[in-house]
């Protein structure tokens, strides 16, 4: 019975087997790693090759295969050890290829298959090939991935042709699928391979259970979502493992963001996003004329100038569900606008005006591009132009969105011309009168003369200059009072000044003179009005006055003498200063006649030094010394003229009478007692003594008509004052020797032999 029931179990089995290998022709559930159907050894597989049933999945390393068409996958899990060698051939005979992986500890292997991974691998051309898995364990896994490379249309078989291992083949459940993702309200169909004689046990999310081989669930929630597993029994015997297949039910929901308001002309960015969903969405806005691109969540509108409804709609791409919603963007303000003037509009050549540009609407803030002729350009709202002619200015206005232009046009009045007329000469220090004229302009001018402080009264048409000392340029500018243009250039007219500037230097000549002298002044006028002087003077101390040019003057004192000459125009002022030398004084004597000793000589002196003298007596020296004979009374008259270094003279004269009465101890007897004179007669050398103490004493040989032959002093030796006379060389005859000191005077006679 045992044996029976055994070999009912491996048809059972191999029915299951085949059921599950036939069902992959054209990409069957086990067209890919994670619905690989199971392969049990000592059973005979035979499928219908798949054909332009799609390419191997991308993750695992396929080793040699170099393409993977039309794949189907099996996976063996080994009961009993040892090597398992797998022959595969096509009939009719078509080129076929394969690759396996292992060993593995479990069927969830499909992430591991790895180059290292790989225990046998073929691309060859051939119809038949062989996959040997060598020393296999117990409980290990193996994956085997067969390809139809012809992608003709054959079968492909394929069995254990040898070695020891074998695979477990217990009962397995079926592979199992379902058409999810799906979306909400959408219903879920799962299905499950056929197996003979098997019965189906559902099971997953939210309580649900079946016994149907292809349940369904209608309008599906994402409650539905989740893992679902499926076993099998077969006569009464269930799998030994179960068959999985995860359901998505996706409610995706649209966001097309807030209701918005912008200004007019600009653009915004909507906000899409979306929810609920696989996270894998495509986006579709619209109207999509008014965006840049409709197939992004937040997509840039253009420059929006009305009111606009956009529709967002988000489709999710695992299940194609479909979501929408709506998003306002509301329009404030009007359109973008800009207007243009000139303040002022009109102005004079050579004056500037302010444009100005207003932008208003559209996005409320605004850039300015200014354009005008000569190759002007601003960015300013407001620059200032001065242009020569009548000229017209363009503007854009940019609000960051959107452009508008407009121009304004500056016109230039006409301004006035003037002359101010010919060029004069004057005589320096005198005026004259400009002639200013003008034409152009409207006939009411304003006209102003530069430099004002050089004209009596600056803004009338024909000024008076003042009083010129140099050459002047005057500028006439006039100013028409109706357009308020302003003449430019202005005129210029130039004023020469010839000759110097009026001048006095007044002077004396001579400067300097004596008393009693004259001098002649001259004023030495000259430029300005040259011949038309007057003069005026005066003077200081007071009392002189004259018109003259050059009068006399004969001052006593030094005196200062001012003149102001006038030329008609401007007066001129100087002064000089006559000075009077000072006059020689002559004093010979304290009074105008004197008395002295008949025996004294008298010298007079003129004083002044450096002057030159004459003495009556004929003298030229500054001094005169004389006496008389000392016999007896004597009067002498003498004067002198004095010229000093400036020729300034004066004189002098005294009377000189010589007499005894002047002379102090005249023939003392006593005195004249003590008087020795010896030898007398004498005809060589006579000494004379005086004993006693006397004060120093003077000694006068004179002949006998008075005139001095010797003086000397007496020489003090002891009590005595004694001389030695030569008298050698004296005519023989009587001679007086005459001796006085402060106390006494005495004469004795000497005869010389």
């Amino acid at each position: 019975m045992r044996k029976i029931g055994t070999l009912l179990l491996l048809a059972s089995l191999w029915l299951i087997l085949s059921q599950v290998a036939r069902a992959q022709q054209g990409g069957g559930s086990n067209d890919s790693c994670e619905t690989a159907a199971p392969f049990c050894t000592g059973t005979i597989y035979s499928f219908p090759a798949g054909v332009n049933s799609g390419s191997g999945q991308l993750g695992p390393s396929y080793g040699c295969l170099t393409t993977r068409p039309n794949p189907a996958w099996y996976y063996m899990k080994v009961d009993n050890p040892g090597n398992i060698i797998i022959q595969m051939h096509s009939i009719p005979s078509e080129d076929i290829d394969f690759c396996c992986w292992g060993p593995f500890p479990s069927q969830d292997c499909c992430g591991l298959l790895t180059s290292q991974k790989i225990v046998d691998c073929s691309y060859s051309t051939s119809s038949i090939e062989t996959c040997d898995i060598l020393n296999a364990q117990t409980g290990q896994y193996y994956m085997l991935i067969i390809t139809n490379y012809s992608n003709d249309p054959c079968n492909i078989i394929f069995q254990q042709t040898s070695g020891a291992g074998t695979t477990d083949c217990t009962i397995l459940p079926p592979a199992c699928a379902s058409n999810s993702p799906v979306c909400t309200g959408q219903t879920i169909q799962f299905s499950a391979q056929n197996v003979a004689n098997a019965s189906y046990f559902w099971w997953g999310p939210a309580g649900f259970t079946s016994a149907l081989q292809n349940p369904v669930i209608t309008n599906a929630t994402p409650a539905n979502s989740g893992e679902y597993f499926l076993r099998i029994e077969v006569n009464g015997q269930g799998s030994v493992d179960t068959s999985t297949t995860n359901v998505h039910v996706y409610q995706p929901v649209a966001n097309a963001g807030n209701d918005t308001t912008i200004m007019n002309g600009v653009y915004t960015t909507l906000h899409g996003s979306c929810s609920g969903g696989s996270g894998n969405y495509r986006y579709k806005w619209s109207p999509s004329s008014l965006v840049l691109n409709d197939s992004i969540p937040n997509p840039r509108t253009v420059n929006l100038f009305s009111a606009t409804v956009f529709t967002l709609r988000v489709t999710d791409d695992s299940a194609s569900c479909q979501s929408t919603d709506l998003v306002t963007v509301n329009i404030a303000g009007g359109a973008l606008g800009v207007n243009a003037v000139a303040n002022p509009q009109s102005i004079c050549k050579g004056s500037s005006t302010q444009l100005l540009a207003i932008g208003s609407g559209g996005a409320g803030t605004y850039s300015y591009q200014w354009s005008g002729p000569g190759g002007f350009s601003s960015t300013l709202s407001n620059p200032t132009v001065a242009p020569a002619e009548t000229s017209t200015y363009h503007v854009s206005a940019f609000d960051g969105y959107n452009t508008v232009q407009t121009d304004v046009t500056v016109n230039i009045l006409a301004s006035p011309v003037p002359s101010a007329g010919p060029n004069k000469s004057i005589p320096n220090g005198t005026y004259t009168y400009l002639s200013g004229s003008v034409v152009n302009g409207t006939s009411n001018y304003y006209y102003s003369w530069s430099p004002a402080s050089k004209l009596i009264n600056a803004g009338i048409q024909n000024p008076q200059t003042i009083n010129l000392s140099e050459t002047q340029v005057y500028t006439l500018t006039v100013t028409d009072l109706i357009t308020n243009c302003v003449s430019n250039p202005p005129s210029s007219v130039t004023v020469e000044v010839t000759g110097v500037a009026l001048y006095t230097h007044p002077v004396a000549t001579p400067p300097s003179i004596c008393i009693g002298d004259s001098t002649r002044l001259h004023a030495a006028a000259g430029g300005g009005n040259i011949g038309n002087y007057t003069y005026t003077w005066s003077s200081d101390p007071p009392g002189f006055s004259s018109t003259e040019a050059e009068p006399f003057v004969k001052p006593v004192i030094p005196t200062n003498y001012q003149v102001v000459v006038h030329d008609g125009f401007n007066p001129a002022t100087g002064n000089t200063t006559v000075e009077i030398y000072p006059q020689p004084v002559v004093t010979l004597g304290p009074t105008d006649t004197i008395t002295v000793c008949i025996f004294d000589t008298v010298t007079l002196d003129a004083g002044n030094d450096g002057s030159s003298y004459l003495w009556s007596n004929g003298s030229t020296d500054r001094q005169i010394r004389f006496g008389t004979t000392g016999i007896g009374y004597d009067s002498q008259h003498y004067s002198v003229a004095v010229a000093n270094q400036n020729g300034c003279r004066a004189s002098g004269e005294i009377t000189v009478n010589f007499s005894f009465d002047a002379c102090a101890g005249i023939n003392d007897p006593e005195f004249i007692g003590r008087i020795k004179i010896f030898p007398n007669p004498a005809s060589g050398k006579v000494t004379v003594e005086v004993p006693g103490s006397e004060p120093e004493t003077g000694l006068i040989l004179m002949n006998l008509p008075g005139m001095p032959l010797t003086k000397m002093n007496l020489t003090k030796s002891g009590d005595i004052l004694r001389g030695t006379l030569d008298v050698s060389h004296l005519a023989p005859g009587m001679y007086l020797v005459h001796l006085f000191n402060q106390d006494h005077t005495g004469t004795l006679k000497l005869v010389v032999e």
